[in-house]
């Protein structure tokens, strides 16, 4: 490896650790909303073994029950840093839990996690560049790149599960990359294993293992493998990703009666299903609520006023996304069964999208663009206010635009290797209200996909001057050898 090289990557390394170190804020770090649950889940395995969202009082736990309200992957990550962290391992649970706070973090040591996980997903972003572009330079821009991403150094101190999806998404897809690149029975066995993994931590890629079947299909056919040695492939995918997610869903169906990965999918389908009900103002108003630039609040405020698009506001308690959370509070008292009433939920959600196919459809436009703005919070001092959003349209539009060529090439490398980003953009747009948090597990990749789509067509630029070049130089040798032309 080239000297210059490795230190610039050490010189990366002590950037990155000393700029996030000092973003973590001073203990307690008090943990709010989503943060709060999974804060719980993870004191609560690693006290009492239980995957519990109980709440808890200073004198001592009281109803430990199961939940399976949210994925099980990040909670046991976080639960693992506590247990080896020597200053919160013996702590008593006042120190994490009281009457007043949800759930805090008494100490720095978990941060430390979410730091180690974040230079993993830059450090390996890199190589995955490295791979398909052969370019140190770019490389390099990569790991600056995903290692400085504001949204992804904000996870750092805010105890949400978009860094480790991140870095499980870039391992499942090198995985899957490797299987259809070098047709091995360890690299289908690891894709399996990564995926299931993967599909613990972010529930919503539960139903991609028939597509992904689906893909690994028409690739062993396109390629012409023999049918049993294409059959085992399948089968050792299959068998090692259900291998990790069977026990899960079991447990779930032992507690809960419904084998399942975590029972909030009716809540944010049906936040979905209102969505797809917005009247032509609130459609477009939409495009500039979420548009992060003062130009776009300027027009919002200009041509709209916050009245007629009320329902647009996550305030609101009569807003699309609060209506779906006051019925699912309805049917979790109605059946008293949360479970259950995520179930009836769901069904209710589906008949609505189901009455209003057009509309969903339609409303697919407005909700992807909201999703696209994954840099919208940016942390102050890195990129800049106005810079971010339009980093933010760079890294999707490089990203499609990849997509694309490796769909009209046959690229099969590249099309196993972004199957599951595009496969996790795709359904937040279809069955979720898509708000940019939901997308940032895909910075990585979308880095990943702009710089070599730049290099693709850089290099293709530069093959066809370098023809030219050819052309005109035997040209001009024609012309010297005979200047006055054939007599």
């Amino acid at each position: 490896m080239n000297t210059i090289f490795c230190l610039f990557i050490l010189f990366f390394v002590i950037v990155f650790v000393i700029y996030s170190y000092r973003m973590i804020p001073e203990p307690p770090i008090v943990l709010k909303a989503d943060a709060a649950g999974i804060g719980l889940m993870a004191f609560n395995l690693g006290r009492h073994g239980t995957l519990s969202m109980a709440s808890v009082g200073t004198s001592g736990l009281e109803n430990i029950t199961p939940t399976s309200y949210r994925e099980p992957g990040y909670p046991a990550v976080l639960a693992l840093a506590m247990l080896l962290s020597p200053s919160l391992r013996n702590l008593p649970q006042g120190n994490f839990v009281s009457e007043d706070v949800s759930f805090q973090v008494p100490s720095k040591s978990p941060s430390y996690m979410e730091m180690l996980i974040l230079l993993f997903a830059a450090l390996i972003s890199m190589c995955v560049v490295l791979r398909f572009t052969k370019s140190r330079l770019l490389s390099i821009a990569v790991l600056f790149g995903v290692g400085f991403s504001p949204a992804l150094l904000l996870n750092i101190r805010h105890f949400l599960t978009e860094n480790l999806t991140a870095l499980l998404i870039l391992a499942a897809s090198i995985a899957l990359m490797l299987s259809v690149r070098d047709e091995r029975k360890r690299y289908y066995l690891l894709s399996g294993i990564l995926f299931g993994m993967l599909t613990l931590t972010k529930a919503t890629f539960q139903l991609a293992w028939p597509l992904l079947l689906g893909f690994m299909i028409l690739y062993l056919y396109k390629k012409k493998v023999p049918l049993k040695k294409g059959g085992v492939f399948l089968v050792i995918f299959l068998v090692s990703y259900f291998a990790v997610v069977s026990p899960w869903m079991l447990r779930n169906y032992s507690h809960f009666n419904r084998a399942f990965i975590a029972e909030r999918g009716g809540s944010v389908l049906m936040v979905r299903a209102n969505y797809s009900m917005m009247n032509s103002k609130e459609y477009l108003a939409h495009f500039l609520l979420w548009t992060p630039t003062v130009f776009a609040q300027k027009l919002k405020d200009r041509y709209f006023n916050d009245e007629e698009i009320s329902r647009l506001y996550r305030s609101n308690p009569d807003g699309y996304r609060n209506r779906a959370r006051a019925l699912r509070r309805e049917l979790i008292e109605k059946y008293n069964d949360s479970a259950k009433a995520d179930s009836v939920l769901t069904s209710m959600a589906v008949k609505q999208l189901v009455t209003h196919p057009i509309r969903h459809l339609l409303t697919c436009i407005p909700i992807a663009w909201k999703g696209i703005f994954v840099e919208m919070e940016a942390y102050p001092g890195l990129y800049g206010n106005n810079l971010s959003p339009l980093i933010s349209l760079v890294l999707f539009g490089g990203f499609f635009s990849l997509t694309v060529y490796s769909i009209v090439k046959g690229n099969w490398e590249y099309l196993a290797f972004f199957f599951l980003a595009n496969y996790l953009f795709i359904m937040h747009v279809l069955f979720t209200h898509n708000i940019p948090r939901y997308n940032i597990p895909l910075i990585p990749v979308l880095w990943i996909g702009s710089i070599t789509i730049l290099w693709l067509l850089a290099s293709s630029l530069f093959n066809k001057l370098g023809k030219i070049s050819r052309f005109e130089k035997g040209k001009n040798s024609l012309e010297t050898v005979n200047p006055e032309g054939p007599k």
